[in-house]
């Protein structure tokens, strides 16, 4: 459909209503339910000296994505599987509550020894021994194209200050160093080391073309374990970019979230899934875009702008004029089709309130804490993406 023909709905998703000043953020007709079904699978390397392993415990986290300025997830569709010694060992998890600066995680806890001897006879030595562990969980989202009142949003100012809840998106996280020197020299580079001296809509989109213009992204980069499978997503973060000028569209998207953090701009990373592509080539398509807080003074309103700085750097080489729309920024026309999984490429340790996460070959948006800790090990991912059953009507 054309935006001129498309309905614009004026409920923003993560937004408060403000009836006397509709939403900076609104969404066409178009939408999209979707249920993701995300399985990890976890054997013994090629390199291995042997073809099993042990494991007496492990818990395991997941992200699940509340809202964005373009979707909203459901809770009450989340579902879990772990599998161990080829036979469901649990389904049941528990959501973790949400820590400032990061996104929702849930968890799962195994423990073999309620599960080793269930229908067995004889107990023998080797009942944490298996060949192989599965991971699965499954969730609903909505997900909806974005339209951006960019003249209205240029006029709101900065904040005197932002509240904690924001100023946790602040902070420099792994593969975000927002205060590495390389960055924090683009930033003063780009902005005369005076980053207000523009609003924060314009600062915004003055960073993201230069962004668009300091580097040249791959294609996406996935890890590969040794069977060749799709491991997970390959990313050197922010710095690696700042430094390198290159990297691939994850290193890109990371890049922004770091200056716009550097700049005093509250921003986080967002993981998804291209689910035209995902489905199309029958392998995970990630991508990864931007969102940038926008808080309005007058009402204390907080909304998430979109920013898709890989689709900008692809749809120009060089950054429009400043003073035009842009494609991508706030406006996006294929949120509709991509799916929020994440706002990190892997579960941060204060985010669970745990440490040690790892994951194999690749960071894979999952991780977990698996006794004993296992060397050697191959992760492949398999992704299916349905359209989620409408009971009664949307």
């Amino acid at each position: 459909m054309t935006r001129a023909a498309a309905v614009l709905l004026t409920v923003a998703l993560g937004a408060a209503s403000h009836a006397a000043d509709p939403p900076l953020i609104t969404h066409t007709t178009d939408r999209n339910d979707y249920t993701i079904r995300f399985q990890v699978f976890i054997k013994p390397s090629r390199d291995a000296s042997a073809d099993r392993f042990a494991l007496t415990m492990a818990d395991i986290y997941f992200p699940f994505i509340e809202s964005t300025s373009s979707s909203t997830g459901d809770p009450n569709s989340i579902r879990t599987q772990f599998w161990w010694r080829k036979q469901i060992a649990t389904e049941e998890f528990r959501i973790l509550p949400a820590v400032p600066g990061f996104g929702r995680f849930g968890a799962v806890e195994f423990r073999a020894d309620r599960f080793a001897f269930r229908g067995a006879g004889v107990p023998s030595l080797d009942q944490t021994v298996t060949e192989e562990v599965r991971f699965q969980y499954e969730f609903a989202s909505v997900n909806r194209e974005t339209v951006f009142d960019e003249k209205r949003a240029a006029q709101i100012p900065w904040p005197q200050e932002f509240p904690p809840e924001l100023r946790a998106w602040l902070q420099p996280e792994v593969l975000i160093q927002s205060t590495h020197p390389a960055i924090v020299a683009l930033v003063n580079e780009w902005t005369g080391a005076n980053p207000r001296a523009l609003g924060p809509v314009m600062l915004a989109k003055q960073l993201c073309g230069h962004v668009v213009d300091h580097m040249m992204p791959t294609e996406p980069a996935f890890g590969n374990n040794t069977r060749g499978g799709i491991a997970g997503i390959d990313v050197q973060g922010a710095a690696f970019a700042a430094v390198e000028k290159s990297g691939s569209v994850f290193d890109m998207a990371a890049l922004l979230v770091a200056v716009y953090r550097a700049a005093g701009i509250p921003a986080r990373l967002v993981v998804g899934l291209d689910v035209e592509r995902t489905n199309r080539q029958r392998t995970p398509a990630f991508q990864a875009w931007v969102e940038f807080a926008l808080l309005d003074p007058s009402d204390n309103r907080v909304e998430w702008i979109p920013v898709d700085v890989v689709r900008q750097r692809s749809f120009s080489s060089r950054a429009p004029r400043i003073n035009q729309p842009w494609e991508y920024f706030g406006n996006n026309r294929f949120l509709d089709t991509a799916m929020p999984l994440s706002f990190h490429f892997h579960p941060p340790d204060r985010a669970v309130g745990s440490g040690g996460i790892v994951s194999f070959n690749a960071h894979a948006l999952w991780g977990w804490t698996p006794s004993p800790l296992i060397a050697e090990m191959d992760q492949t991912l398999n992704i299916v993406v349905m359209g989620t059953p409408q009971r009664g009507g949307r």
